[in-house]
């Protein structure tokens, strides 16, 4: 749990894990950790989690 985002809100691991790969480490590689839209944001701590940091909806 000490690398799950449980400060914010969020839907817990939101992606499905393609055979081979982990999601959270392809949304890195993409540069795509910490990205927000919004108050939607792929978790800083684990990427495979979106997070709601106030106001997504």
């Amino acid at each position: 749990k000490e690398k799950q985002p449980l400060e914010y809100p969020s839907a817990g691991s939101t992606f499905k894990r393609p055979p081979g790969y982990y999601a959270g480490k392809l949304i890195e590689e993409a540069g795509l950790k910490g990205y927000s839209i919004g108050g939607a944001k792929v978790s800083e701590k684990h990427s495979g989690f979106i997070i709601n940091t106030g106001n997504a909806t």
